[in-house]
């Protein structure tokens, strides 16, 4: 079989880029700043909708911080707040180093976040790591203040709703129930549990009657297998080409891509063929301190109408008819 080489430049998985959140005891490495969505609605006292832009299957915000305005990519696979320290300057630079499909990248840095605001939503003293997202920046050629993770979102069930454009942010009470539920996101039709591989949601799912287990991430373009754990469900990838993939320290890595067919949640939801790349996990699972046979992302994503409650680890399935909030 021929095969096609070619270069991909767009971030297939904005966790390649984002390291586990270093942890600083100094309290000198931090900075104070202020970090707004200016452009999302109240939509009661316990909720905010916020829109977005898909940008190569990236969920994309406008966010505030400090005086500087731009956009951040919602990414269920990063840890938590992180900056573009081409536009925050940390205190100090730790010696902490990121790592990726192909290795180590580049150097990561802390500061504190003084208020995170969503509208009435607002976040005291976050936390926030800086890294250098020019190649993200570059391939999507358009400028990016950072990335908007776990440690932001993990006490609201946020609802996805790609067809519309929007993200609902809904308060919980301490048992992870919604204080106050809005018409749009009552239409619950199925849930799934999920579990923390160290911050990102696991789930499993079947490939050919086969259990695997997936990451869900919002920061994923396609969705990704890993070599080692999907020997038994290869059958059902339709394999396209070979292409070289640009790791974010410049080095390129051999992958496979293609259709992955099968693939079904409860026996019940089957998902039809979907972009796929097969790749080396090591890193990853250094990451997410688990062991994963594969990562699900936007081509899995998209044609769902779901909600992600970190509290009760839910992943809940909406009524795919739409209910204007």
């Amino acid at each position: 079989m021929n095969t096609t080489r070619q270069y991909i430049f767009c971030f297939l998985l904005i966790l390649i880029t984002v390291p586990v959140m270093a942890h600083a005891d100094n309290d000198s490495l931090f900075y104070q700043v202020r970090f707004s969505i200016p452009f999302s609605q109240s939509a009661g006292p316990s909720s905010v909708i916020v829109p977005f832009d898909i940008e190569g299957g990236l969920i994309v915000i406008k966010a505030k911080v400090n005086d500087i305005e731009g956009s951040f990519i919602v990414d269920t696979g990063a840890n938590g707040l992180v900056l573009n320290k081409h536009y925050f300057t940390p205190s100090q630079l730790l010696a902490d180093r990121g790592v990726g499909v192909s290795g180590a990248t580049s150097e990561v840095g802390t500061l504190q976040v003084d208020s995170l605001f969503f509208d009435e939503i607002v976040f005291s003293r976050m936390e926030a790591q800086t890294i250098d997202l020019r190649q993200l920046e570059n391939r999507k050629n358009m400028r990016i203040l950072g990335l908007i993770g776990y440690k932001v979102i993990r006490n609201f069930e946020i609802m996805f709703d790609y067809r519309q454009r929007f993200l609902t942010f809904s308060k919980l009470d301490k048992a992870g129930n919604i204080l106050l539920s809005l018409p749009h996101t009552e239409q619950k039709v199925d849930s799934f549990d999920f579990y923390l591989g160290n911050f990102i949601p696991v789930i499993e799912v079947k490939v050919d009657k086969k259990k695997k287990k997936m990451g869900i991430d919002t920061g994923a373009e396609v969705n990704l297998l890993n070599v080692k754990r999907s020997r038994n469900i290869m059958s059902n990838l339709k394999i396209q080409k070979t292409i070289e993939m640009a790791g974010a320290n410049k080095k390129t890595v051999d992958a496979l891509a293609g259709k992955l067919y099968r693939l079904s949640l409860k026996d019940r939801y089957k998902c039809a063929g979907m972009s796929t790349v097969v790749v080396n996990f090591k890193h990853l699972e250094s990451i997410y301190q688990t062991k994963l046979d594969g990562i699900l992302g936007y081509e899995f994503l998209a044609p769902w109408l779901f909600s992600i409650n970190y509290k009760k680890q839910r992943l809940f399935l909406h009524k795919l008819e739409y209910i204007k909030p």
